[in-house]
């Protein structure tokens, strides 16, 4: 796995744990693009896979909504060609719009009928209207495709963790573990008082053994 691809790696398998650790790390860019997979983003790969507790991970934590794929493509793209009704819902519910065109002109609700996803097809329906309604009682433009719908952009956001039991055990033993230089320190330590005892005992040996010489 190529370096900094972490996120990408544990949202595709919906590992929450390590994504959970890397993302407290504060190293690793939450909306990386892999270029080698198109130009996926975390997020992509957890809404294709279906994972939505990694989904709300990702956003809680700076995830853009709709970032693009070469092909245009958004998470909503490619959750309603796999079929994941409920991935879309969650999008949806996010205030993640669910209606932006790839580089075809094609809408995720498109792609859901092309692919046969007949169910996600009907929910999108419903959907868009009820973010085209909200956008146009908003004072805002129906098309939103030049926005990447970054949640809650305007205002700082609280980092959110699922702080899962298992994590918070792991790190609590990483903490516990020492670092080769310290114990290399300790040993050096002992050592060096083991051979003071040492020799005090030695030269208190030959005091005694003097007196009894002169006795």
């Amino acid at each position: 796995m190529a370096s900094g691809l972490e996120l990408h790696e544990a949202a595709a398998i919906g590992d929450c744990d390590s994504l959970e650790e890397y993302l407290m790390v504060g190293k690793y860019d939450v909306n990386l693009k892999d270029v080698e997979w198109g130009n996926r983003t975390p997020l992509h790969w957890a809404c294709t896979k279906g994972y939505v507790e990694v989904i709300r991970l990702l956003l809680n934590n700076g995830a853009v909504g709709n970032p693009r794929m070469d092909n245009g493509w958004t998470p909503a793209h490619c959750a309603a060609e796999c079929g994941r009704i409920h991935v879309l819902r969650a999008l949806h519910n996010a205030n993640i719009c669910v209606y932006k065109r790839d580089v075809y002109g094609d809408t995720p609700r498109d792609i859901a009928e092309r692919y046969g996803q007949v169910e996600c097809q009907k929910f999108l329906i419903i959907a868009e209207e009820e973010q085209r309604d909200k956008r146009r009682n908003a004072g805002k433009p129906e098309e939103s495709d030049d926005e990447d719908d970054r949640p809650d952009s305007s205002k700082p956001r609280e980092k959110r963790y699922l702080t899962s039991e298992s994590t918070k055990n792991r790190l609590s033993e990483s903490l516990k573990i020492k670092t080769l230089p310290d114990v290399a320190l300790q040993v050096t330590s002992d050592l060096r008082i083991k051979n003071k005892d040492s020799n005090k005992a030695g030269t208190k040996s030959q005091k005694n053994k003097s007196k009894k010489g002169k006795g």
